[in-house]
């Protein structure tokens, strides 16, 4: 999303807390925003449901548009940031890859 439609977005959108960690922090938002555009993946961690953690990764078309992402839910007992940076991210990396190839 272009900048100037990201600062509407973040200054005029409503967001609900769902859990205790759910970021609703304009501020916040835009950090992990920038985060994720260095890593090239994302992680939430009990932001939808507190058990749950979500890993994401973008599926780009050949154009270099992002189009989708590939992502993957589970307990975040088992989720730990090194499954997740060592195993997790890597595989569906692969996946994001192997689908934009039959683009």
């Amino acid at each position: 999303m272009p900048g100037p439609a990201l600062d509407s977005y973040l200054r005029n959108a409503k967001f609900i807390k769902l859990t205790r960690l759910t970021a609703c922090d304009p501020k916040v938002l835009r950090a992990r925003l920038n985060e994720v555009r260095t890593q090239g993946w994302s992680c939430v961690r009990g932001e939808i449901e507190e058990s749950i953690t979500g890993v994401a990764v973008p599926l780009i078309h050949p154009n270099g548009q992002t189009i989708a992402a590939v992502q993957v839910h589970l307990a975040s007992e088992r989720a730990t940031p090194q499954v997740v940076k060592k195993t997790i991210v890597p595989e569906l990396q692969r996946a994001a890859q192997t689908i934009s190839k039959m683009l």
